[in-house]
């Protein structure tokens, strides 16, 4: 039907390397073209587009994930059309080495030949629409997108792709419009009678071909929508028309509504027996698991007083995890990608509408199948769990659905033989291997959880216990049958929340969190009695803005495309570790081995329930009241168990704590050394710093290497007064430094003939015309915040926010009570109220 013609050619020649493409008598009704650069993957011939059935201007974000669910439902895969076999014979479906838009191009070919669906059917499964928050979306629509949200995940992105299988051509948009597509309808005659249809990506690529007059409608694709041509019938096919006839050609509604609902599970399944609930944890099996009475009172209280996540600012002056002497979480050595070059990171604010965090959790279907079983599955609206959810998961029967509980604990019975790292890999062995037990044997879910924990318990690190079960479930091909919930005791933050879901967690209960909120409220810590319903329904609250910021980071709109896709890059984790846990997930300098991983949690573990009768909070005999306990007037950490919570200073500095290249001995020599304008107490603070980053940085680790250097002279060299016109201060917005460091900046930089930065607040208007005062770069954020034409024509340079720096992918943040009578006036916005300046898009 079809014949490709590519390579890596310029638009010129191709017709020249082609010849078929010089020949007067060869004709066709239609053509795809695609002429862009490569942005995102290596150029190669094979790689050159178009594919076999599609071209693709974009970058599909969550790639990694979608190759992972591929590969994991090729157990289950069997095409009606070609029976068990024969399916089997074509698979891998994805080429490892394609790319992106290759990658996309096999799963849609797979999907089309293998299936009963139509080509416009399998693009809206892989690319839906935002329907889940829409009002104006029929609900037949919405029952077709949620039946096919339990088959397949979005293939979420910037993009437009064009498709085709000779009798149809067509074109889609993603589910933000995060790429143009524009479209021509012409006639030949004046008839009025379409003829000719253009679609493209930019406005007047064929303007020299195409008349004027001859165009009977234009018009562009808006985010979602779908345009087509039926050549075999010779028929336009909008966007409604289209969606309307594939969402009535089966039942859909009847399917969909057989998904299981949480209310069902908790109609059907058994509820916290009423002892149990008026059980808190001990600050033993908090500090076991982590927790320090910094994390408690900076991150996790403010989640239940706010019902958001708490806000920093100023950046984070410790040491990376893999530089630090104290014991970290896994958690802490993972950092976040976000969106560059040509792909916009998503507003989670003003664009909510198009982002999701429901997660269906539950066996797949076989995907080249179109039936109602796929439906069975339990729907999440929110896939960070409360107790009682996860209660009733854990002991639901119903419709076939059984949970296999999984300790994730190592034994540490004897205080003078604590486990080995002989011991720490068999028990993550036992772990995978009886997570795909229980698949073999019929479980529809598996709960990994570390509830065991106590004196005589480690707990195994959640993060590397979801990895290791998620990577063996995948490569024995049985990861799409079953859900996989955590019960953890150390997630109680969103970045901790975002990595599980990230690295293959259906539904995540953080029990410790909430234990410690209920505590903090018994205790009069809150303000407030809230009911325990009220302090989870805060924690989702928190959770749901948190991880859509992220999510949004990489321009990702739904937790089912996040969801796996392992957006995460380590610093300072060895391979083997990385191997095991997250294949696949980038970790570029090695580091920490499974032994010091072990080390680690040991750490804690001995914090809470010591070994040494000398240690502080040692008790010679630890009873079952050191791990959950009863209110004893008021109090839950009390007589033969009081013990507090250890502060190892990670956030503020604390003297034996935690390292801080902002040290206070640091600070005074600088403060020193401008006051009395001392060069031996500068001479002191630079050797500090420097002692202090070597402890904190990578780039601290590095020396120069002068051992081959020819020294120069140091009359060759510019003077100091001519190298420090070259310098610029940080880009820091009045607010989040004082006034009177604002403008001190600006009249020291100019003073030096160099450059201060506005940052994106802006400067006040007295400034502006001020040569002494005035910045000279100011900076825009999506032209917000007193961005005006006097504001722009005063600059001497003009700097455009692009990933926002020190906070990648997210707007900026002040909060409200930073912004005052001055900062509102400045801003042009109102004193007392937050304000969020958005990510930049492709404006």
């Amino acid at each position: 039907r079809t014949i490709v013609y590519k390579g890596m050619l310029t638009p010129e020649q191709v017709r020249e390397y082609f010849v078929d493409l010089k020949n007067e008598s060869f004709e066709t009704y239609l053509a795809l073209v695609h002429s862009r650069f490569s942005t995102n993957t290596f150029p190669s011939w094979n790689r050159a587009q178009p594919m076999r059935m599609l071209c693709h201007n974009g970058e599909i974000n969550t790639l990694k994930g979608n190759k992972n669910w591929m590969s994991a439902r090729e157990s289950v895969i069997e095409s009606p059309k070609l029976g068990k076999a024969r399916t089997q014979d074509m698979l891998p479906v994805i080429d490892k080495a394609q790319s992106d838009s290759g990658s996309y191009d096999n799963v849609l070919e797979f999907l089309y030949h293998g299936s009963d669906r139509s080509l416009a059917e399998c693009m809206l499964m892989m690319i839906p629409e935002p329907w889940q928050n829409d009002g104006t979306i029929s609900q037949e629509r919405k029952d077709f997108y949620r039946f096919y949200s339990n088959v397949m995940e979005p293939w979420d992105g910037p993009a437009m792709i064009a498709f085709t299988n000779g009798d149809v051509i067509g074109a889609t948009l993603d589910r933000n419009g995060l790429r143009p597509s524009r479209y021509y309808v012409t006639d030949k005659d004046g008839s009025g009678k379409a003829e000719e249809v253009i679609l493209a990506s930019e406005v007047g690529c064929l303007q020299d071909v195409i008349s004027v007059p001859s165009i009977i409608e234009r018009g562009r694709l808006r985010p979602g929508q779908i345009f087509m041509v039926d050549l075999v019938k010779g028929e336009l096919v909008r966007d409604n028309e289209l969606k309307k006839q594939i969402a009535g050609n089966a039942p859909y509604k009847e399917w969909s509504n057989k998904m299981i609902t949480m209310d069902k599970v908790l109609e059907s399944a058994p509820k916290i027996p009423e002892d149990e609930r008026q059980m808190r944890a001990t600050n033993r099996l908090l500090t076991a698991h982590g927790y320090t009475s910094e994390a408690l009172d900076t991150i996790v209280t403010p989640m239940g007083a706010t019902g958001k996540e708490a806000l920093g600012s100023m950046g984070n002056d410790a040491p990376l995890a893999c530089l630090s002497l104290k014991p970290r979480l896994l958690y802490e050595y993972f950092k976040q990608l976000f969106a560059q070059v040509t792909n916009p990171p998503v507003d989670p604010l003003r664009e909510s509408l198009v982002m999701s965090l429901r997660l269906p959790l539950g066996p797949e279907g076989n995907l080249l199948a179109k039936n109602g079983e796929q439906s069975t599955r339990i729907e999440l609206d929110y896939p960070l769990l409360g107790l009682d959810e996860m209660y009733a998961l854990k002991h639901l029967n119903y419709q076939g659905y059984t949970c296999k509980t999984i300790d994730c604990t190592i034994p540490y019975p004897d205080p003078a033989k604590p486990p080995t790292k002989a011991d720490f890999m068999k028990e993550l062995e036992r772990i995978e291997t009886e997570a795909a037990q229980a698949v073999r044997d019929g479980f529809k879910l598996i709960c990994l959880s570390d509830e065991k924990v106590g004196p005589t318990r480690a707990p195994i690190d959640s993060l590397l216990a979801v990895g290791c079960v998620h990577q063996f479930l995948i490569k024995q091909k049985l990861r799409t049958l079953v859900g996989l919930m955590l019960e953890s005791g150390s997630a109680h933050q969103v970045h901790h929340y975002a990595l599980l879901f990230g690295m293959g967690a259906d539904a995540v209960c953080p029990y410790l969190c909430y234990h410690a909120l209920f505590k903090a409220r018994d205790e009069g810590r809150l303000g407030m009695k809230y009911t325990d319903a009220e302090l989870t329904t805060r924690v989702k609250s928190a959770f749901d803005y948190g991880v859509r910021k992220v999510m949004a980071k990489m321009g990702i709109s739904t937790m089912q495309s996040y969801h796996g896709a392992q957006i995460f890059e380590a610093l300072g984790i060895h391979s083997e570790v990385m191997d095991r846990a997250f294949t696949g997930t980038p970790s570029r300098i090695g580091g920490i081995d499974f032994d010091i991983v072990l080390q680690d949690t040991l750490r804690y573990h001995h914090l809470a329930f010591p070994k040494d009768p000398e240690a502080t909070g040692y008790v010679a005999s630890y009873t079952a009241a050191s791990r959950f306990a009863y209110a004893k007037d008021g109090m839950f950490d009390d007589g033969e168990n009081k013990f507090s919570l250890p502060n190892l200073g990670d956030f503020h500095y604390r003297d034996g704590g935690e390292l801080h290249y902002n040290a206070p001995e640091q600070m005074a020599l600088l403060q020193e050394a401008a006051r009395k304008n001392s060069r031996e107490a500068y001479e002191r603070y630079k050797m500090i710093s420097h002692e202090l980053v070597k402890g904190v940085t990578l780039r601290g680790q590095l020396t120069f290497d002068t051992s081959k250097v020819t020294p120069c002279s140091v009359d060759e060299v510019e003077p100091v007064s001519e190298i420090v016109k070259r310098f610029t201060t940080g880009a820091m917005s009045m607010g989040s430094i004082s006034k009177e460091t604002h403008e001190s900046l600006g009249i020291a930089m100019n003073k030096l003939g160099a450059k201060s930065n506005t940052g994106e607040g802006g400067e006040e208007p007295s400034r502006l015309i001020d040569p002494v005062r005035s910045s000279a770069i100011k900076q825009i954020a999506s032209g917000r915040f007193g961005v005006t034409s006097n504001y722009l024509t005063n600059a001497i340079q003009l700097q455009i926010k692009m990933a926002q720096g020190a906070k990648p992918g997210e707007g900026g943040e002040l909060p409200g009570f930073k912004v005052s009578v001055d900062i509102g006036k400045m801003r042009h916005s109102t004193p007392g109220v937050g304000l969020i300046s958005p990510p930049p898009h492709h404006d």
